[in-house]
């Protein structure tokens, strides 16, 4: 059975652009974007959880309650958090290595400018770490 049926979907999207207006969020676009993008990752899980939500009382076997529907549902938004701000940390780290690196390379330019290639303590020890951390 289809859940998520398009005049579902249509109405989320509504419901999704309303909330968004009231919170003063100016971005329909990637409103819609968002929403859509979020229900095609997820509109598999989504519609299993649906067929197995119990319609009243106990659930029987195999089934779920609707609080416990809201739980899994709920999680989706908590694993996308955790996806981002993992993309983030690397992100962050990629940016941190590149500004060492280049704070590095400027270091290791100037010295050799001035003292000549490998001709200082310091320009032969910089280039120890820029070899280390490229490797």
């Amino acid at each position: 059975m289809a859940f998520l049926t398009t005049a579902v979907k249509a109405d989320i999207l509504a419901q999704a652009l309303t909330l968004a207006d009231s919170l003063a969020i100016n971005a329909p676009k990637a409103v819609e974007q968002t929403t859509e993008a979020f229900l095609s990752r997820h509109e598999s899980s989504i519609t299993r959880w649906l067929a197995m939500v119990a319609p009243e009382g106990q659930p029987q076997e195999g089934q779920i309650t609707r609080e416990e529907f809201t739980s899994l549902v709920r999680g989706l938004k908590d694993l996308e958090d955790m996806q981002v701000l993992a993309k983030k940390v690397k992100r962050k780290k990629a940016l941190n290595a590149f500004a060492d690196g280049l704070i590095d390379t400027a270091i290791h330019a100037g010295l050799t400018a001035a003292f000549g290639p490998g001709g200082s303590l310091a320009a032969a020890v910089i280039t120890n770490v820029i070899d280390d951390a490229s490797r």
